[in-house]
């Protein structure tokens, strides 16, 4: 009994020592780190501007009230497509009491002096016929009898053209006849039949009557920030994606870049525009929310890498390049980089295809999981 005690006592003075030593060894070394691999692989790189911005008409045109009143009848309506000169609404003259009384007075002492005039034209025909006054005189009352004629008709189309807008039986002239100025389509009617508008002059733009565009031409019209404004030149591609709908993407091409920028939220950003192929793309709705990519640089099938994994130091890139597996070793492995596109970045020495690049473990995930990636899910594994 007593030997078995001893023993007892000995194996356990031995456990306690061996998990002792165990800890101690365990501690001494650390936990083993554990990270991920990727490996370089072929495929396209480009260096492309992303522009947001929208889809609008080259050519728009607000059609403006020339008078003052009320619109009597709306002939287009929004989405119409419309020919120059064609009507587009009428006017109702509202005219002003003080323009209506002065044109009133003048057609009525016109009148009165036409009246005088013929009278004294009268009694001068008679003198001339029995030779009491001479031919240059009867040329003078004829003379000032058509001058009251003539001053008449120009009082009663005065106040015509204050009444009804326009002067005799002239409607193409009428300003009570809105008309359109251009060929295209109406994309918004702002008044309603029966509200009043007011003219458009010097003092003031005066009502707008219709918006109408030519939508055969449509631009793309974004904002570029001042970091890439030096990169892009009149006459490059533009790709334009609708946000509406992003199956539909339409080509372009750059056809102004401001010279001068416009401070947005802090920062600097320059407007450009870009024309649009709309062959057999039908209509395109102006106000469409686009993104336009404009490529900078392009490489086709190259060697790369996740941008990721490479390190940057002050003698260049390098990454951690594994060279034994069990244990795991890494040496840094200086590397040449090319192009890249914020996500990926072109190798163009250093490391081979098969190689193993070192990479942490919070990253192996993120590349796994990344849509339309370089196949980390596939060439990744922990170690």
């Amino acid at each position: 009994m007593k030997k078995m005690m001893t023993c007892l006592a000995v194996l356990s003075v031995a456990a306690m020592f061996i998990g002792t030593f165990v800890f101690l060894y365990g501690k001494s070394h650390g936990p083993v780190e554990a990270f991920g691999t990727v490996s370089p692989s072929y495929g396209d790189i480009s260096n492309r501007i992303l522009i947001t911005g929208h889809i609008e008409p080259r050519k728009e045109i607000n059609i403006k009230s020339r008078v003052a009143g009320i619109i009597q009848n709306l002939e287009k309506e929004a989405g119409m497509a419309v020919k120059k000169g064609e009507i587009i609404a009428t006017i109702q003259i509202v005219p002003e009491m003080i323009q209506l009384s002065a044109a009133r007075s003048r057609v009525e002492v016109a009148r009165i002096n036409l009246t005088n005039c013929r009278d004294t034209l009268r009694r001068t025909r008679e003198l001339f016929q029995s030779a009491s006054i001479s031919e240059a005189k009867m040329d003078e009352h004829e003379l000032a009898a058509d001058l009251a004629q003539a001053e008449l008709k120009a009082a009663r189309e005065n106040l015509q053209l204050i009444l009804e807008g326009r002067a005799g039986d002239r409607d193409t002239a009428s300003n009570t006849l809105i008309r359109s100025t251009i060929d295209g389509m109406i994309l918004s009617v702002p008044v309603k039949q029966g509200d009043s508008v007011i003219e458009s002059n010097s003092m003031n733009e005066g009502t707008t009557i219709a918006v109408i565009a030519d939508m055969s031409d449509m631009i793309f019209k974004g904002q570029v920030d001042e970091i890439d404004v030096e990169k892009v030149t009149v006459g490059m591609p533009v790709t334009v994606t609708l946000s509406a709908d992003r199956k539909k993407v339409l080509s372009g091409v750059t056809g102004f870049i401001s010279p001068k920028g416009t401070r947005t939220n802090g920062a600097v950003k320059f407007d450009l525009r870009a024309t649009l192929d709309l062959t057999g793309d039908g209509l395109l709705r102006s106000g469409y929310s686009a993104a336009g990519e404009i490529v900078l640089d392009e490489r086709k099938h190259v060697l790369m890498l996740d941008e990721g994994v490479v390190m940057f130091g002050e003698k260049g890139a390098f990454v951690n390049l594994v060279t034994g597996e069990d244990p795991p070793v890494c040496e840094r492995r200086a590397v040449t980089t090319g192009l890249s596109d914020g996500i990926h970045v072109e190798i163009v020495s250093g490391v081979e295809p098969g190689d193993k690049v070192k990479v942490d473990e919070s990253l192996v995930k993120s590349l796994a999981a990344r849509p339309g990636g370089d196949g980390a899910e596939e060439d990744s594994e922990v170690m």
